[in-house]
């Protein structure tokens, strides 16, 4: 490549980094190995506990042949525990999420994915069906997108813009907005969701005879605004959170 070429990309991109907060870019996994009774049940609850059982060949339906084909068409779940996304200061407002599905199920039976999301782990969002894709022959994928509607993002800007006017050991703690937000509002988060803290899925499908799921593997991917004020008080550090550096903010 020419060196001149070079030498003005690298400029351009400099003046772009020192003129832009550095973005926050991160992907979060979720992996459940139904081969593991202890790893499943950590991470996920089931229907019919009884007759969906954990075998060394994975989580599958009990019973003869001929009972689980009168009843291919029923519906079985699985839904996963809650995920903590974000930083423990500040959650995204917009992901991609992808979920693999081991071994592959067949492709005349149902089987959906939904994924919901919730801002302080008790109020959530309803369940956003993933689209499926039909190319691929070894694994069932599905995919999807999660977003925030800007009406719910003004609302809580809003609160956010009048809690960093006032005297608070760190104008960027969103976990402490939040909190402050429910002493002016205590019913903030049962009509608006501007955040994405925690995320489930719920996965529907017929177990039929022969068929055990194996493997759970879901993929989280988001960005976020680095922009932030340093905190007042200097015995936060923001790089070392004492609890932990996912999101964590809980509605009491």
């Amino acid at each position: 490549m020419n060196p001149r070429i070079c030498l003005v990309a690298l400029v351009v991109v400099f003046a772009f980094l020192i003129s832009s907060p550095a973005p926050i870019l991160d992907i979060k996994d979720l992996v459940i190995d139904f081969t593991n009774p202890q790893d499943a049940k950590e991470k996920a609850e089931w229907s019919d506990p009884d007759e969906l059982t954990i075998k060394p060949i994975g989580l599958g339906r009990e019973g003869d042949e001929h009972a689980v084909r009168a009843t291919v068409f029923r519906e079985n779940w699985i839904q996963t525990k809650p995920l903590a996304v974000g930083l423990y200061w500040r959650a995204p407002t917009g992901a991609s999420v992808e979920v693999k599905i081991l071994p592959l199920l067949k492709k005349d039976l149902p089987a959906d994915v939904f994924v919901r999301f919730s801002a302080d782990y008790k109020h959530w969002s309803s369940w956003q069906a993933l689209r499926r894709d039909e190319k691929n022959t070894k694994v069932a994928v599905f995919k999807g997108q999660l977003g925030i509607p800007q009406r719910e993002l003004t609302k809580y800007q809003s609160y956010l813009e009048q809690y960093q006017k006032l005297d608070v050991p760190w104008a960027s703690d969103e976990e402490a907005v939040c909190k402050w937000i429910l002493n002016q509002q205590p019913d903030f988060f049962e009509h608006a969701l501007p955040l994405i803290g925690y995320i489930e899925f719920l996965f529907d499908a017929p177990f039929y005879e022969g068929w055990r799921i194996k493997r759970f593997e879901a993929q989280i991917s988001y960005g976020m605004s680095g922009l932030s004020s340093p905190p007042k008080d200097r015995n936060i550090d923001v790089d070392v959170p004492p609890h932990g550096n996912t999101w964590r903010f809980k509605a009491p």
